[in-house]
């Protein structure tokens, strides 16, 4: 099997891994609001999705980093979907519904070990290009989700979907068994704890990071979460649901796909950002506004190409000029960073939501977050000195 086969399959078990993460968690606000869970609850429980990644994202990376070994993290991490989908197809509570957020959460902070990975099956040194198609490959799985989730959910029901999750994670597990590149292992010394500082040490990673962390926080408190409330109080039905978020994904999928191409190489990355950040604005304050589900729909395709430019970006500068030694270790900052604000975003969120039983004073909230966020991306000095490198 050659390079380029292996790296195919290879993305679609990354396709296969955000699928069963992302089937049915478009009607999982809902079927909380549906079960008495107040939003507050609700939004935490969303939210402990980052929490576990914020606590695991770096001691995954420098355990990778140190044993060289990030087959052992992707098998984890589809593991640990199955576990989860299977506690949540047989239980109904908000407890459990925590517990298994908690896993689902700690299932993708082995994310770091699918980036490095990938990387052994790479067949050109282009990194932003790499993390384009990385990411290209995340979003289809998403947006697949959220189609099937779409299809299914009026006829099977929520729980038949929590079931899918964890048969397709089974599945990846399978098929990862048989996709091995012979270069998974590295020549240089494992990670010794002292170097650590070389990641510690490195504000425009802390930077990059932090940027990453507020446009998930803007993302996972409206699209991932309370936008689909909003589309319910429009009255959309189950396939509405699953479009609403497919065009959130697919918008993704195209904004990830041009990253390192001709066209955005016109541009600096830090103007790129500045866009991303500009359209995540106009969503936030555009959707408490939208009258008919047509109006979400295009807003949803607005706000997810300015999410993906701005993380694939992101996580492309991140790791750009980082010793292999710590390489994972960096995206493990970067990543559990990131997660800081997919823990916040959906508890801010809730937390609005329920004293001011309104959308708007939520959304606005979150649209002059990405106003701030828009500034900070333009001023910021460690952003220009990565895009010049």
């Amino acid at each position: 099997m050659n390079t380029r086969y292996k790296s195919f399959l290879f993305l679609v078990a990354v396709a296969l891994f955000w699928f069963s993460q992302y089937v049915y968690t478009s009607y999982f606000t809902p079927y909380m609001s549906s079960l008495g869970i107040v939003s507050s609850l609700a939004g935490t429980i969303v939210g402990a999705y980052g929490f576990t990644q914020l606590i695991l994202r770096i001691p995954f990376g420098i355990i990778a980093d140190y044993f060289k070994n990030h087959r052992m993290f992707l098998f984890l991490g589809y593991f640990l979907i199955l576990i989860s989908s299977a506690v949540l197809a047989f239980f109904s509570n908000a407890i459990v519904f925590l517990f298994a957020r908690l896993l689902s959460g700690a299932a993708s902070a082995t994310w770091v070990s699918f980036t490095v990975y990938y990387s052994a099956f790479s067949v050109n040194k282009n990194t932003s290009k790499d993390m384009g198609k990385l990411m290209a490959a995340n979003n289809f799985g998403i947006f697949a989700a959220y189609i099937t989730g779409g299809l299914l959910y009026e006829s099977v029901g929520i729980q038949t979907l929590f079931i899918l999750s964890g048969v397709v994670a089974l599945v990846s597990m399978l098929l990862l068994c048989f996709l091995q590149p012979g270069n998974t292992r590295v020549s240089h010394e494992p990670l010794k704890f002292q170097d650590l500082h070389l990641v510690t040490a490195n504000g425009r990673l802390w930077n990059l990071s932090m940027m990453a962390a507020a446009i998930q926080f803007v993302s996972c408190a409206t699209a991932s979460s309370f936008t689909s409330n909003y589309a319910k109080s429009l009255g959309a039905d189950g396939l509405q649901l699953g479009i609403v978020s497919a065009l959130y994904t697919l918008s993704g999928i195209i904004g990830a796909s041009l990253i390192g191409t001709r066209a955005s190489s016109r541009f600096s990355d830090r103007i790129i950002v500045v866009f991303g950040f500009l359209l995540t604005l106009v969503y936030c304050f555009a959707v408490p506004l939208c009258s008919q589900i047509w109006g979400l729909y295009i807003m949803q395709f607005i706000g997810g190409f300015g999410k993906n430019i701005i993380l694939t970006l992101l996580m492309a500068d991140a790791v750009k000029n980082v010793s292999p030694a710590v390489r994972s270790t960096a995206m493990g900052v970067y990543q559990s960073i990131y997660s800081l604000g997919m823990t916040l975003g959906p508890v801010v969120m809730g937390t609005i939501l329920e004293r001011t039983q309104g959308f708007r004073p939520a959304f606005f909230f979150m649209a002059a977050a990405s106003l701030l966020c828009t500034g900070w991306a333009f001023f910021s000095h460690y952003e220009q000195e990565s895009l010049q490198q």
